[in-house]
């Protein structure tokens, strides 16, 4: 976010090599000879810009002012990366908003408690993290015992299920190998009318693989297991505290090595669970939420298997160690009020403690998976989502480094975290910048009430129904409303966040495309009065969404906003969980729109041309010069059409009849179709199947409207595609999407059609090889040449297993082209300058 805010501020006139050159410096995307690392990007500094504080005096003098006189809002501030790093530019006063509490709570952290406190507030949360540390063991040491050969540090639980046909109690093992690295496996042992897991050395077996296998033959489907373990989540209704349906597998020690649990350990889990129900009625609501979860788009799976309450997210322990640590931070928050006697600052201290307790809720709950290949806690929310596995691990809390000690005190720990950030914020404090943080929802008018003008508002803003962050962050809520909630009384007075006003598409909570439309809208109508009339606003979009895109388009033209710059940076890493196998974008992209004097203009001739033009000229430079991801490069070509549409908003026919925005949409879409085949194919195919391509390869699940944008641009009927080459529809983040086929379930064999063409070529490469799968295309009308090898290059990088296969069968047959790989490097964010 630094060069998004750096280049918001710098002024962009007579931009020569020399002040290009100076900018790179100053934000530390470039270096001098001195400081260089070996790498394919010669002349960028040793570790990533973000640790060089930027040089401000040089910013001022490209920018022509003073940066202490520049106010920039964020709207959408989320985890603060833009206010901090807007601080760390010199910018004079920065306000960050934000609707969700939970974030509320991280940016007072980030961003004002560090400029109000300075090293003072690093050495005392130490102080009190090590406090809190040293009581916790005390208090915990009965419930984890160590064993013979080395400390404990994480235990590993599989889940267990009733046969819902044969009443056998069957353990839920889904991996070969319990460690990748270690060579360690599970084995089940069933007689006696129950079972034993074994620890083996080499390879174990699983019981569990599309569906629970019974050891009397009945496999139980994913439906069935969910409506088994709702049942036994009952037990707690019936005073059963504590329970869940799993069973302790095995311990990893501090060595490395596994080992089967000893019978102290058992005897020490079950002494927690006794402990748990003498005091959990007497600590519900005090120190362990007793909020229900509520149903909504994220919480479906949850409540389907019985979890209805917070607490059950949790075993006995777990929820005897998150108890502790709540009337911990309750305790330090008492004894450093009487030390200091200045609340704020008691205040500050224990928002750091509870925050950090937040990431030992993160990696110690039954919605945690192991991780086979690390060896470690796969954490609840590896994914935005909560999620149901058939394991779960859980930290010991006396063992250093795990556990509490892992989370205050680790590299990355909120000791180190307070500190870093504290010494990134130093210069800042240090010139007498200002931060103010607001908690409030920016599609209301009386947020801004004071507020003041602006110089610049930049911000990276809700991705249409992609996380739903007031479903998920309740899993945080409802403990932070119990060890600090009593200090933000604005921030935690409900019972649960806040999400009335999300902006967020959630139709169960009534809020659809077009809810999620006019609230966007309405944040667009309220900056346009707080930003000056030479300010910018720029808006970061690092999502897939086509539909979100377009709808945040239509949200600023209609407030008033032009487009006048679009630039790409690349983002997230091509192995990032949240990208791995998806149809996601590997780099965020820029769009800064200014005030627009005039609105409204007839399409003249040539307009829906240029708009054309413009789309396929940015997919061109994007993909073939810039190097970015066919999603990415999609992304670009439709903002550059959306830029050329901007300029005359709204717009009309010759008849004075307002010029409806979906035919331009599709006109873009064509455009666009069109440059991917000139780009990625080197030359044309039939619609039908660049659609089929561009579905799978890009879209992944499309939705219905990307579906009809593609089959209106590109000229054939929607309807008939999703019939041919698309699974039944499902619910995806709000919206409908449509799994297309794998080649091997297309049954249409239209002639001249080379998705269909190929698809029967595979059926007969299966039986024939490829002699006969090249004899089946001709047959159908196409012939091997190098467009068609492109075409079957790019779908073997989408597809998986047979069809993969097959796909390589016909392409060693193809003759050397030259072809594109689908997941291009992204290109250097010094291209895009």
């Amino acid at each position: 976010m630094r060069t998004v805010v750096a280049a918001s501020l710098v002024d962009a006139d007579g931009v020569d090599e020399r002040r290009r050159e100076e900018f790179l410096r100053a934000i530390w995307l470039k270096v001098g000879n001195g400081r260089r690392k070996e790498s394919s990007y010669p002349g960028q500094p040793e570790r990533p810009a973000y640790n060089y504080n930027p040089l401000v005096n040089v910013l001022e003098k490209l920018a022509g002012r003073p940066l202490r006189e520049v106010r920039l809002l964020d709207v959408f501030a989320g985890g603060g990366s833009i206010p901090f790093e807007a601080l760390r530019l010199g910018v004079g006063e920065v306000v960050a908003v934000e609707y969700n509490p939970v974030a509320y709570v991280i940016l007072k952290a980030v961003l004002e408690y560090p400029m109000r406190y300075g090293q003072r507030l690093a050495n005392d949360v130490e102080k009190w993290a090590r406090w809190m540390l040293n009581e916790a063991k005390k208090r915990l040491a009965p419930y984890f015992p160590r064993h013979p050969e080395d400390n404990p540090t994480n235990y590993v639980w599989v889940r267990v299920y009733r046969c819902p046909i044969h009443g056998a109690d069957i353990p839920a093992v889904t991996f070969t190998r319990l460690s990748e690295k270690r060579g360690y496996g599970l084995r089940v042992e069933y007689g006696n009318g129950g079972f034993k897991i074994r620890l083996v050395e080499g390879e174990g077996e699983r019981t569990y693989e599309r569906g629970l296998r019974c050891p009397k033959g009945h496999i139980i489907t994913s439906e069935e297991l969910a409506e088994v373990h709702a049942r036994a989540m009952q037990a707690w209704d019936k005073g059963d505290v504590g329970y869940q349906p799993a069973v302790l597998a095995v311990v990893k020690l501090e060595n490395g090595k596994y080992v089967e649990p000893t019978p102290e350990m058992i005897q020490a889990y079950q002494r927690a669970v006794e402990d748990l129900r003498q005091n959990f009625y007497q600590w519900l609501g005090k120190y362990i939420p007793d909020q229900k979860i509520p149903e909504g788009d994220k919480t479906r799976e949850l409540l389907h298997r019985g979890l209805d309450h917070f607490y059950k997210l949790f075993n006995a322990r777990q929820l005897l160690v998150h108890a502790t640590v709540v009337q911990l931070i309750r305790e330090a928050h008492a004894k450093i009020l009487q030390e200091t006697n200045d609340h704020e600052y008691a205040k500050a201290i224990v928002t750091y403690l509870a925050l950090a307790h937040g990431k030992l809720l993160d990696y110690n709950s039954t919605l945690t998976l192991w991780n086979t290949h690390k060896d470690v806690i796969r954490n609840t929310f590896d994914q935005h989502n909560f999620q149901v596995g058939q394991d779960f691990g859980e930290g010991d809390m006396i063992t250093e480094e795990t556990g509490l000690d892992w989370v205050l005190f680790s590299n990355t720990g909120v000791v180190k975290a307070v500190r870093r950030i504290v010494e990134l914020l130093e210069e800042a404090r240090r010139r007498g910048q200002s931060v103010r943080v607001l908690l409030g929802d920016a599609s209301d008018p009386s947020l801004y009430a004071g507020l003041g003008v602006f110089d610049l508002v930049v911000t990276d803003p809700p991705y249409y129904g992609n996380v739903n962050y007031g479903e998920l962050s309740d899993y945080f809520y409802v403990w932070m409303r119990l060890s600090i909630g009593d200090l933000y009384p604005e921030a935690f007075s409900g019972e649960l966040a806040p999400k009335e006003r999300e902006i967020v598409v959630n139709k169960t909570r009534g809020c659809d495309e077009g809810c999620f439309e006019h609230r966007l809208r309405a944040v667009f109508e309220n900056l346009r009065y707080v930003l000056r009339e030479d300010g910018l606003l720029v808006v970061v979009y690092g999502h897939r969404s086509f539909e979100g895109l377009r709808a945040m388009f239509r949200g600023a033209f209609d407030a008033g906003f032009m487009v006048t710059a679009l630039w790409s940076f690349a983002s997230e890493m091509p192995r990032s969980i949240h990208i791995m196998g998806k149809a996601a974008v590997r780099s965020n992209m820029a769009v800064v729109f200014r005030h627009r004097q005039e609105g409204g203009c007839t399409v003249k001739p040539g307009f829906t041309e240029e708009v054309m033009r413009e789309a396929a000229n940015a997919f061109a430079e994007a993909y073939s010069k810039l190097g970015l991801s066919l999603v990415d490069a999609l992304m670009v070509a439709n903002s550059a059409g959306f830029k050329v549409i901007s300029r005359c908003w709204p717009l009309y026919t010759p008849e004075g009849q307002p010029y409806p925005l979906d035919r331009l949409e599709d006109l873009v879409e064509r455009a666009v179709a069109l440059a991917f085949t000139h780009n990625v194919l080197g030359g044309e195919v039939d619609g039908v199947s660049l659609a089929y391509l561009i579905a799978r390869g890009i879209y992944g699940e499309p939705s219905y409207d990307d579906l009809r944008r593609l089959a209106a641009g590109l000229g054939f009927s929607h309807d008939e595609f999703i019939k041919a080459y698309c699974g039944r529809q499902r619910e995806s983040k709000g919206e409908k999407v449509f799994p297309v086929l794998s080649l091997l379930e297309v049954k249409r064999d239209v002639k001249g059609r080379l998705v269909d063409a190929l698809a029967a070529a595979l059926r007969a490469a299966a039986s024939g090889g490829a002699d006969q799968a090249l004899k089946r295309l001709e047959e159908l009308g196409v012939k091997l040449g190098p467009v068609v090898c492109r075409y079957v290059e790019q779908l073997r990088q989408v597809a998986e297993n047979k069809e993969r296969e097959l796909l390589g069968v016909i392409g060693a047959k193809c003759p050397v082209v030259a072809s594109e790989e689908n997941m291009k490097p992204s290109a250097r964010l010094d291209d895009f300058l």
